[in-house]
């Protein structure tokens, strides 16, 4: 996020200071912010009434059920659409909270025995298991969290892998399917940062492998995958925008888009990316960054963090990146416009989505502080918003 934008501008032994925490703002120190201003695109949608609560979670038991709540249906030509919105075909009352849902209630994500480090927390899409990433020096490993229903606390958590030498930059795991998991390689100065594939075998988890040069691109960093549940959708964030004044001219974080064929092997058959096209954004003179992509399992709505509508200087820089949402009617269709989701913003502090459930009710997300000129601030925190349809 910003505070490793950041570090992908800064010359190498400056950006070996920034690691971790934040993947979309880590770009560079230093420039002069720029004195235009930007042209805003139509309005958006705002949501609001959100409850603030310091929760806790702590639980034991692990899942083994499945809870789907909202159908998938298939076209003639493939293209997946949502169907949910018939509703219950007894009371009529809406299945998910893709239409007209009650207010976002947030409140603080905790997990016992969580490990040290714990980042970028992804739930599954039937909402009782969420994968991470844990571990503050050297190596970090991918770890599961797990509950027997969505109404009890995640309490039973175990390490998935321990793999050697990958370095602290790797974060935001996937899991796809029953066999696949998906992660941000680390920040290589030289070769930019890769999106990783890990594959079970049996029972082990294996060393993780770039995604095909398709995907990846040299010089450039790719990293924050997100992935619709039957993992033909990718969406990731790379440093690959128009040059941010703010950021010294480095280019400003996009999102990016790539499928596969049913089934297609990860390391091959994924297409080249396509830059996600947000008109109120993308279309704005000025580059403002995008990133924290949680794309949902039905690959029709898309939740991220972005610094629109602001120019980012030293005072508008505090708290400018705030939780967005586009969606589409089909995965062939264009995302539509914005709605802000405002009410999940804190006073000073940037937000970043991570991942959101099938039925769209529960959205896993994090606060956390960065400034280019002054970079200490309040850690990471990590919240869970829900609401009902």
């Amino acid at each position: 996020m910003l505070r490793r934008y950041a570090s992908w501008a800064l010359p190498a032994g400056l950006a070996s200071a920034c690691v971790l925490p934040n993947p979309a703002y880590d770009l560079d120190g230093g420039g002069t912010a720029p004195t235009s201003t930007a042209t805003q695109g139509p309005p958006t949608t705002s949501t609001s009434g959100a409850s603030t609560s310091a929760g806790s979670v702590s639980s034991s038991g692990e899942a083994t059920t499945t809870a789907s709540t909202g159908d998938l249906s298939v076209s003639s030509s493939g293209d997946v659409t949502s169907s949910s919105s018939t509703g219950d075909p007894t009371t009529g009352d809406p299945l998910d909270c893709w239409g007209d849902p009650s207010p976002w209630e947030v409140s603080a994500l905790a997990i016992n025995d969580i490990a040290p480090g714990g980042h970028a927390f992804r739930i599954a899409p039937d909402g009782l298991s969420m994968v991470y990433m844990a571990g503050l020096e050297g190596d970090r490993y991918p770890r599961l969290a797990s509950r027997a229903a969505l109404d009890q606390p995640f309490t039973f958590v175990q390490q998935l892998a321990a793999w050697p030498n990958l370095g602290s930059a790797v974060d935001h795991a996937s899991i796809v399917g029953a066999a696949e998991l998906f992660l941000s390689g680390g920040v290589d100065v030289l070769d930019g940062a890769d999106l990783w594939v890990s594959r079970l075998q049996g029972d082990v988890w294996t060393v993780p492998l770039a995604v095909g040069s398709m995907v990846n691109v040299q010089m450039k960093n790719d990293r924050a995958p997100t992935l619709s549940e039957d993992g033909r959708v990718l969406v990731f964030e790379r440093n690959d925008g128009p040059a941010n004044p703010y950021f010294n001219n480095a280019p400003a974080l996009r999102l990016f888009e790539s499928t596969r064929p049913q089934g297609g092997d990860p390391l091959t058959e994924f297409s080249a990316p396509i830059a996600a096209a947000i008109p109120e954004i993308t279309a704005d003179p000025y580059p403002h960054l995008m990133s924290c992509p949680a794309l949902s399992p039905d690959g029709l709505h898309l939740f991220f963090g972005s610094t629109y509508p602001k120019i980012l200087d030293a005072q508008t820089i505090i708290g400018a990146s705030s939780t967005y949402q586009v969606d589409r009617p089909t995965r062939q269709s264009p995302w539509g416009p914005l709605t802000h989701h405002d009410v999940l913003q804190a006073p000073e502090l940037h937000t970043c989505p991570h991942s959101i459930t099938r039925d769209g009710c529960t959205l896993i997300f994090s606060r956390f502080w960065y400034s280019k000129e002054m970079p200490e601030g309040e850690p990471d925190s990590f919240w869970v918003a829900t609401r009902t349809p």
